[in-house]
């Protein structure tokens, strides 16, 4: 599949959220998962399939 304008689709493979309040989530972006630390403050549009 083609991706244009290099559209973020992610795919959610694990979801942690430690004790410090910050949210360790397991995404791949045509790419195995990998580790991505957000801040609990951000926000981010994922979509279960």
């Amino acid at each position: 599949m083609p991706l244009e304008g290099e559209e973020k689709y992610i795919e959610v493979c694990q979801h942690t959220t430690s004790f410090n309040g910050t949210d360790k989530l397991k995404i791949r972006h045509n790419s195995p998962c990998k580790e991505v630390s957000v801040e609990s403050s951000s926000r981010f549009d994922v979509t279960d399939k």
